[in-house]
């Protein structure tokens, strides 16, 4: 989304925040309204998103606050990050960022390489409390335009609160602008029924592989976690091997060629990669799982029709 002189990614809306400036969320709520309680606050929270802009000069000044407890934020220049994470709270703040004058020296050898962001492209990556942008300061401050050759994320998890609403997944079929998905169903969803978890992925599955057959769409099983009887086993180890297979059948029945499975304990092989709740990644988990799935996601968008 561009808005004024930035842009905003992984934004579907702004509202006006409760400090004066606008306040963003990864959902509209026209979506977002028909979404369980946990979902209507999760996607409230940046999940990584960023603002990103353009300054001819060498400093610009980003005030920022959080709606409400903290918001992190973790400043680069192009794919370089630049100093500490910072934290933000419910009073604006004003960042300032300043290109490091050796950096500054060496832009044009940096521009010259091939990259995903130009080293120009100032970013600032967003986690915790949902974001409340106060505007930007600078000389010639604008939105980055840039050739993307690698992808480009948008989030739309929802930690312990996806449950597959229809109206959600509706949205994201809509959406034109991604051409690759990945749909992980879900542990979440293990107080549901056995039929009313079949139903609710297999609309989902097929209203967001159904959009548009040029765009691979890959399901991803339970991840290990607790309930598992090859870890700790709680009691609820078949059911969780049960929806492993019904989204196996789920894909399989799915009428639509651009789907594709993958196996959760495949993509997260070493339990150790869990926190002590044995069920959420750790640091060396997300990296395992980023690496597994991105191996099997490069043929898909290998066969992804390219734009003239």
């Amino acid at each position: 989304m561009i808005f004024e002189n930035v842009e905003l990614q992984n934004v579907a809306e702004v509202k006006d925040g409760p400090t004066g400036g606008v306040c963003f969320q990864r959902v509209p709520d026209s979506v977002r309204r028909h979404l369980n309680e946990g979902a209507q606050s999760r996607v409230l929270a940046p999940a990584c998103g960023e603002i990103r802009f353009v300054s001819d000069g060498p400093t610009a000044r980003v005030t920022l606050s959080a709606v409400e407890g903290a918001l992190k934020v973790v400043p680069f220049f192009g794919q370089f990050r630049h100093g500490e994470p910072m934290v933000v709270g419910p009073e604006p703040k004003t960042i300032e960022l300043t290109m490091p004058e050796n950096f500054l020296n060496w832009l044009p050898e940096l521009e010259a390489r091939d990259s995903a962001f130009s080293p120009r492209v100032c970013r600032l990556m967003l986690w915790g409390s949902q974001p409340c942008f106060h505007g930007v300061e600078g000389d010639g401050v604008r939105p980055p335009v840039a050739r993307r050759l690698g992808a480009d994320l948008l989030n739309f998890g929802m930690g312990g609160a996806c449950q597959c609403e229809p109206e959600f997944a509706d949205w994201v079929a809509s959406r034109d602008d991604w051409h690759i998905a990945t749909l992980a169903l879900s542990v979440n969803m293990m107080g549901f029924t056995h039929d009313e978890f079949r139903k609710r992925v297999t609309y989902t599955v097929n209203a967001v592989a159904g959009s548009n057959h040029d765009r691979p769409v890959a399901c991803i099983t339970l991840y290990p976690y607790f309930g598992d009887r090859e870890f700790l086993g709680d009691g609820d180890e078949a059911k969780a091997d049960d929806f492993r297979e019904i989204l196996r059948e789920v894909v399989a029945a799915c009428p639509h060629p651009n789907v594709t499975l993958l196996e959760g304990r495949e993509m997260l092989t070493d339990f150790a990669g869990l926190t002590t709740d044995l069920i959420h990644p750790a640091d060396d988990g997300m990296i395992q799982m980023g690496e597994n799935i991105a191996r099997r996601l490069l043929p898909l968008l290998a066969r992804i029709p390219r734009e003239s």
